[in-house]
């Protein structure tokens, strides 16, 4: 737990072992049919993408999930 401006946060880790896992984490999360349309943004605050992995690189990943979001408005 941390706190900033006596506001506590829980955070929580989620972990992908290549780039295709992680996109596919991060799509399966964002098409849940109980997520409002902005649910990803409060789920994923932040991604840290190792950009050296197998079966997809993280600059793919990162490009294939700007495009699931940038047409799923």
């Amino acid at each position: 737990m941390s706190q900033i401006s006596n506001h506590p946060e829980v955070f929580q880790t989620d972990e992908a072992y290549n780039g295709l896992q992680a996109f596919n984490k991060f799509s399966k999360m964002f098409f849940k049919p109980e997520c409002s349309p902005q649910c990803y943004k409060l789920y994923y605050k932040l991604i840290i993408m190792d950009l050296q992995m197998p079966e997809m690189d993280g600059f793919e990943s990162t490009q294939k999930i700007l495009k699931l979001i940038e047409e799923n408005p």
